[in-house]
Formats: structure tokens, sequence, C-alpha cells
């Protein structure tokens, strides 16, 4: 990570040699910007949403611009329409309860304290009403001075009632509630966790404390949680009383049965609260009702031999003579009942005279009369496969019946060709790559989705391949299936495989494994989604921010050192000033200036590193620009390397800054010196090229005519992991002390701040490719022009300046081009000067960036009273960037440092000539 001691180590050197040139190393600058910004945009969007669905809004507090932000669930929470009236901390205190008022600017005050900080209160909304509501922040200090802070708004009034309503919070309740024998709950409207006693904490291992506030999807699986919430919902919505056995595990993973007793409770108000709960171990009670079914089955196999319906009917008058327990339970009628009954009465009346050949059979052997339909009790129609015997009871020619009801296991098996059926259609149809495949690697069936994510094209194509070709290191499959093997199933498991063409698949899966009897793995079903391009998003998006902070940095240092340089410089030239041509020292202040004017192109290098150049943009033809840089470029690159210049006369026109162009080439040219070591060609070459709005958009510029600058070299190449990276700040392949890392870093920030793009083609050992596009202009070029001489003044200068260095500089130079100057150090003495010096003051030169009040607020207020004062600023940054964060006007007259004594006369006199402030602001 780039830290400023770094940079300070690097340039002290240069500053300690009185104004050395100054190694100043660039930022890393981002790339891929407009899918990083579409992300941007789509993750703020999810954001926004998320803060309404959960009923949390977001606040920020800029304390030094005293500027308030509030999110649209933040204005809801308050009671307000969203972005009806300017957020401020004067709006919030005036709706916090009065009870709460001192509580909360205690808490406001304490916030600049810690790094992050929480505290309750209440609001009275615009129609009356009161809110309890939760605020969690985190404080941004620098120097000691709280500067930011952020945070988050929740609205917990339901949470306050349910603890007022019940006070089941206290020690003493719960140490009731603890020692009872059975788990209690308490959940509030959302089936969150409320109050839990020690007993109900014991089943998930967990203290009690720590389930308040979760769901059951903390504690059970998704279907199971959601079976939960249908439960719950049901008992809100009717009121009543519900008892439910779940199977669930214990803490030691070991399966139990829970009965689940529910009820919904309302406050002292009436008002539904939540649902309150009974949890028992009912494990033991199923183990014994198993225990006695399983008896209950053995005595009906002894008792009636047969646990199906079965009766005995007399053959001649179809008189019922017994039936054993299973016929009795499952028809609906009791014993007596079935013994006044016949045959006819436990069949349709359609169905007449079916048993005519069972009345006169007289086989001993037991036959299968076939399938027939009977009516329960309750009007129920049935469909009984029956077995018929011929027996003799008590004398009575008789018929056995066994009767098995085979209504349901054909509705199952109806059921279950529909099930399948849906199955088969959502496993082909699924968005989602779905497969099965063995231990082995054999791919058993796949979808189509899945074969075409894998690059083949059908399922029967796949199939026909193993799965083993999808990873580039066996072991890599081998710990998938350890895995598997582990966990018995895996869900959004994160993993790389190859194509069947070689490329990389980025995938999200979700994995349930399949064991036979032994606990041996024998079957893999997959549930895969492709994740490819959302991963490239979102390492692009990292990088572009890491870039984005690396490039403020470096805009901050360069603006430091600008303040350094103007005071070096300045003092060169009076020292030149007053010495002899003759002097023998003459010569080391001018290598001194030098210096300080390489150190100066340092810090424009880092301003073009982060945007924040002062360009000076002109009409110019590339061509002209390359041509000019062609005998320097011979000389750069060495006599071992072909230099080829091959320039479209067509290319035209760009607006962009000369000197900017010339540092592009010379970079590139250095860069490709450096990949051929044992010689080679190096060509540039020039063109136009129109880009349609999709290609445009994928460069993140407008669509349109480019002129196209190519620098291309038979060099080494580079990886694609090089790629990646080349043009980030202090990125290098050379060896230690061999290179810095700033060159393409510099031709990255100067291409985007012209606002063109570049592309980089390059492989290991077939060179590399650099086409840089250019806005296209339809005009000539600019001709050179003579810069006149500033004229002097007798005008009276306040000087505001908060660098003493740099302060005492300026009131020497323009004291020496004639005009009066008084000083100030801020915004503050500079309105006090003003004041006390009435109309004399003729212009105010300000630094735009000082503590307590900036430049663009000091010109505001002494507008308000000398509209015809005119305002110069003065800045280490430019004038755009100052505009856009807001601390200027776009028309005010601006000066950039470091500056010399005849940029600042000639700026100062422009400022005095130009309109006054009042017709700027």
């Amino acid at each position: 990570m780039i830290t400023v001691q770094l940079v300070v180590n690097l340039l002290l050197p240069a500053l300690v040699i009185a104004g050395a040139a100054l190694l100043v190393y660039v930022s890393r600058l981002r790339s891929s910007r407009a899918l990083a910004q579409r992300e941007l945009l789509r993750s703020r969007a999810l954001f926004l949403d998320t803060q309404q669905i959960a009923n949390i809004g977001s606040w920020e507090v800029d304390v030094r611009a005293n500027k308030v932000t509030w999110s649209d669930e933040t204005y809801r929470i308050m009671g307000f329409e969203p972005q009806s009236q300017a957020a401020s901390v004067e709006l919030l205190l005036k709706h916090v309860h009065p009870d709460d008022i001192a509580h909360v600017l205690q808490s406001m005050q304490e916030a600049g304290e810690t790094e992050r900080f929480e505290f309750a209160f209440r609001v009275v909304r615009p129609d009356g009403s009161i809110r309890h509501l939760l605020d969690r922040g985190i404080a941004t200090v620098v120097d000691g001075a709280l500067v930011y802070v952020r945070g988050t708004t929740q609205d917990i009034t339901e949470l306050k009632t349910v603890e007022l309503a019940f006070g089941m919070a206290t020690v003493q309740q719960m140490a009731v509630l603890d020692n009872l024998p059975d788990p209690i709950f308490l959940k509030d409207l959302n089936s969150r966790f409320v109050v839990a006693n020690e007993p109900l904490a014991q089943i998930f291992g967990i203290p009690a404390k720590e389930m308040i506030g979760k769901t059951d999807l903390d504690f059970f699986s998704a279907d199971q949680a959601a079976r939960f919430a249908i439960d719950d919902r049901l008992v809100l919505e009717s009121g009543e009383r519900l008892i439910v056995e779940s199977q669930t595990r214990n803490v030691l993973g070991a399966p139990i049965w829970i009965e689940t007793t529910t009820n919904a409770y309302r406050d002292t108000a009436g008002q539904l609260a939540g649902i309150v709960g009974i949890t028992r171990d009912v494990t033991v009670r199923h183990e014994a009702a198993d225990s006695l079914r399983a008896s209950a089955r053995h005595y009906q196999l002894l008792f009636d031999r047969n646990p199906l319906p079965m009766w005995v009917f007399d053959s001649e008058t179809l008189r019922f003579l017994t039936v054993n327990d299973a016929a009795v339970a499952h028809y609906g009628y009791d014993r007596e009942q079935f013994l006044t009954m016949t045959i006819e009465d436990i069949r349709p009346p359609e169905a007449a005279g079916a048993f005519d050949d069972h009345r006169v059979s007289q086989t001993s052997e037991l036959s299968d009369a076939g399938s027939f339909v009977h009516v329960t009790r309750d009007g129920r129609r049935i469909d009984a496969v029956v077995m018929v015997d011929a027996i003799t009871m008590d004398g009575r020619d008789a018929r056995l019946v066994l009767a098995r009801d085979v209504t349901q296991e054909r509705a199952a098996r109806r059921a279950l060709q529909v099930s399948e059926e849906r199955y088969r259609t959502l496993f082909v149809e699924s968005l989602a790559g779905n497969y099965v495949s063995s231990v082995d690697g054999t791919l058993l069936a796949c979808n189509p989705t899945f074969a075409r994510m894998m690059g083949y094209d059908s399922p029967v194509d796949a199939c026909e391949h193993s799965t083993t070709n999808y990873y580039t290191d066996p072991a890599m499959r081998n710990e998938f299936l350890a895995l598997v093997r582990k966990k018995k199933r895996l869900e959004m498991h994160e993993d790389a495989l190859k194509r069947r063409d070689g490329s990389m698949l980025q995938i999200l899966e979700n994995v349930i494994g399949h064991f036979d009897q032994a606990g041996d793995l024998i079957e893999i079903h997959g549930f895969v989604i492709d994740v490819t391009e959302r991963k490239r998003l979102e390492d692009e998006l990292r990088h572009s921010q890491k870039l984005q902070a690396v490039g403020q940095l470096a805009g901050g240092i360069a603006h430091d050192f600008n303040n350094l340089l103007t005071a070096m410089k300045l003092h060169g030239e009076f020292i030149l000033d007053e010495m002899l041509e003759s002097d023998p020292h003459r010569a080391d202040i001018l290598e001194m200036q030098r210096a300080a004017d390489r150190a100066t192109m340092l810090t424009k290098q880092l301003l073009a590193f982060s945007r924040k150049q002062l360009l000076n943009p002109k009409v110019m033809s590339v061509n002209t620009v390359v041509d000019g840089m062609a005998p320097m470029v011979r000389r750069l690159i060495g006599e071992d390397v072909e230099v080829r210049i091959v320039l479209d006369p067509a290319a035209g026109c760009v607006l962009a800054d000369a000197g900017q162009v010339e540092q592009v080439i010379l970079n590139l040219a250095v860069n490709a010196r450096d990949a051929m070591l044992h010689g080679g060609t190096f060509t540039i070459g020039s063109g136009i090229m129109v880009l349609d709005p999709a290609r445009a958009g994928l460069a993140d510029i407008p669509a349109g005519s480019y002129v196209s600058l190519t620098a291309s070299d038979t060099g080494s190449g580079m990886s694609a992991d090089v790629l990646a990276h080349i043009f980030e700040p202090f990125f290098t392949t050379k060896e230690q002390g061999k290179g810095t890392g700033l060159g393409l870093a510099t031709v990255y920030g100067i291409v985007k701040q012209s606002g063109g793009h570049i592309w980089v083609n390059s492989a290991p050992g077939v060179g590399s490719s650099f086409e840089i596009l250019l806005p296209r202009v339809n005009a000539m070029p600019a001709g050179a022009g003579v810069t006149p001489m500033a004229p002097r003044g007798t005008e009276t200068i306040l000087v505001v300046e908060d660098d003493l260095a740099v302060q005492a500089l300026t009131r020497r130079l323009l004291e020496r081009q004639g005009y009066t100057v008084i000083v100030a150090n801020n915004g503050v003495e500079a309105i006090l000067r003003v004041a006390e010096n009435g109309e004399a003051i003729a212009l105010v030169l300000t630094d735009v960036v000082m503590p307590s009040m900036s430049g663009g607020e000091l010109a505001t207020v002494l507008g308000e009273t000398h509209p015809d004062l005119a305002v110069l600023f003065v800045s280490g940054y430019t004038d755009d960037v100052i505009v856009r964060r807001g601390l200027l006007v776009a028309s005010a007259s601006f000066l950039q440092k470091p500056f010399t004594a005849a940029s600042l006369a000639k700026a100062v006199r422009n400022a005095l000539d130009a309109r006054p402030l009042a017709a700027m602001t």
C-alpha cells in the first residue's frame, strides 16, 4: 500500500539539495471504469431498496461543510416525504422528544470521541405520533477534529412496545423462566425472538441472549424455518392456539421430536404484539408410540391374521360374521354395526351382484377376486383389491376376504407420474445448470443449460465426457469430493471449472451428495450458476476503487509540494535579481531553479495520475507532434532498435495539450525500449477510428470519430497477469532500481484526462501494441502566440494565505511590481482588513483551501459589502477541481501554484482589469 511517508522518503533527498528534482510517484488509476460505474449504480439501487424493505435509513454529516444528508427511508422514518425539505441537525432536534434532547446532544458530542457509537431516542413526528429510533454511526476524526459522521437510523418502536408490555427481560423474571422445565419463547410480529429461556437455548447449544433478535432461519433449515413462519402467520391471523410436532436435531446433532404450542398475545393497548410459545421434547413419547404401534401390528397379525381389513361373510346371506380391527378402523363402522350388515351395504348401488360368484364358489384355495369399489360409513369411495378364500365357520359355508385399500397408492402413483414429469421439465428447462455424476467422474445426466455452460452442443454430447476434464488439476477435484463427503451438501460453493475450449468458468454451485447404506458417496447432484461475468465486474470494481483512492492521495501530495516549490522558485528569482552575472554562485542558483522546474513537472505528473492536472489544450495535429518527436525517440530508443513512423495524412487534429501528448509518446518509447533488450522494431502510427455506441460504451467514451495513435514493439510481451496491472502506479517488472512504474500510469492518466481511451494487446514472446484514441476535431492547428509583458500597478492588494512562507514571498513580489500589500492569515482576518481599509483595497488575492473559511466563502462574504472588489484565487489544485468541489464559481480568476513572478504579475493585472466580484457571484 502506498503511504505518504514513502513519498516523503523518496522526495526528501531532492529537497535537501536545495530544490533538486523531486521524485514523485503516482497513484494507481482505474481500469474498466464503465463497468464499475454501472455496477455501482446497480449496487446503489439495491442499497436503497434494501433500506426501504428493512425500514432502516442512512444519513451523513460533513462537519466542515456543515452539510447533512438523509436517505429517502430516513425521511419516511422521521415522518416526512422524501426530500421534502433540507436535512439538517436543527430539523432533527426540532422533532426530538423534549425529554430526550439533552441525551441526543450529549450523544452527538461523544460521537467525535469514539470511532463507533450507538444511541436510542424518541422523535415526535409531524402527525404527533411518537417513534423510538436507534442511531448507529461511525465518526471520522482528522488531527483531533471531527470532520465526518455517517450512520443509520432504525425504527425500533415495535420492539420497545413488546419490551414494555411484557417486561420479561428483568433478571428476576428470566430466573423464573430459566428454572421452568419446558423451553419458553416470545416472538415479535416479524417472528424474531425477543425472549428465550435457558431450556430453549440448550436445545440449540447457544446462550439465550444470543437468540434475541434472530429468527428460526438462524437455527433450522430453510424449509423447516419456512414451515415455522407459516405456522406463526396462521397463529397471528387466526388468534387460535396451534400445536405442531416437528423433527429437528439437538446440539449434539441427534434427531429429536419437539412439540411446540404457540398462541398470539396482545399488548396493554389490545394490539396484536407477537407470539408466545412453549416447546417440549417429545422424543420419548414418539419412541413409545412407535413401539406401541409395532406391538399393535404384532397383535393384529396374531389376532386378526393380517393388519389389512379382513372379514368373514356368509356365502348364502352375505351377512358379516366377523371383522378385524383394521376393517373397523378403515370403513368407519364399529364391530356391532358390521355384524348387522351385509356385503351389499359396503358397495355402491351400481355394483350389486358382483359377489355372486363367491357365494357359489366352493374352492378351498386363496384366489384374487379383483378390484372393487367400496363405500365407507362417511360415504367416501375407496378402491380395494380383494383376495377371497372359501372357509367354513360355525358349520356355515363362508368366505374369508382380505381387502387392501389402494386408493392412496393409485393416487400417489398418479401424483408420482405427474411429479416425475414436472421434475423432468424443471431439470431440462432450468436456467441453472443441473447435473448428476458418479464419483469416478461419469456424467450420468445434465440439462441443456449445463451442457452449453461447459461448451458442449447437447446433454448427450456432454455425457460422453468425464467431469474430471473440468478441473485443471486432479487435486482440485479430489478436494471437491473430500468436501462433499465431509459436509454431505454444499451451498453456494464457489469453484473454477474449465470449459471444453479451455476457457475458465467461475461458478456458484449447490451440491447434494448421495450415499449408500455403508456411508460411501455414490452420486453427486449439482445445481450450477455461471458467475464469471459477475466476478470479473467485482474484481474490476475493487481495482477501480483502489486506484481512485491512490489517485486522491497523489493529488493531495502534489498540492502540498506546490506550496514548497512556489517558495523555492521565488526565492531563487529574488537571489538571481540581486546577483551579478559574474558571481561564481550564479550557476548553482540557476541549477536550483532548473531542478525546481523539473520538480514542478513531477507534480504535474502526480496531478495527471489523479486527473487533476491543469492542461493547456489546443487544436493540434497528432502527425505533427509525432514528426517532431521522431529524432528524440530514435536517440532515446537506441541504435539496435529500428524506429518506423507510419502516419495517415488524413488522421486530422485533436484538442489536447501538446506537451502531454509528447509525454505519452516518450513514455511508450521507453516502455518499448525496455522490452527489446536485444533489438527489434518500434512502430508509431496514426489513423482514424469511428466507434459505434456499443464499443464506445465499453471504453466509457462517447461514440464518434477518434484519432488513433498506435505504438507497437516486437519485444518480450506481457502475460495476462502483468496486463492486469500495467497502468497501476509503481507497478513494474524490472529489477530493483531499474524502474519506478510511473511511465504507463502517466500515459493512462493523460489519455483519460484528455477524454480518450487506451487499449493494449500483448502476449509473451510476440510484443505489445498500445492503441490510444483521442477525440477528433474539425479545426486547424492553433498557431504559436506571443506572451505580452505583464504591466505593473499601484493599487492596494490584500493577500490572504495560511502558508506564511508563500504569503511573505507573494507580498515581496507584488511590492516590487509597485503595489501596496496588506496580508491576512485566514478569512476572518481578511474580513477585518477590508473593514479597516475600506475602499482602498482593489484586489483580494486569496488561497482557496484554508481552515475555517475557504477562499470561495470569503469572496461571497466580501461581495455582499464590496461588490466592486476584484478577487484572484490561488491554489495547488487546478481550477476545474476547485469548481467541482464547490469552492469556486467557474468564472472566477485563478492562478495555480507553483507560480513565477511574471505569472503572478500577469494574473494580478488581469484580475484587476476584469469584471467585479458582483458580476461573478
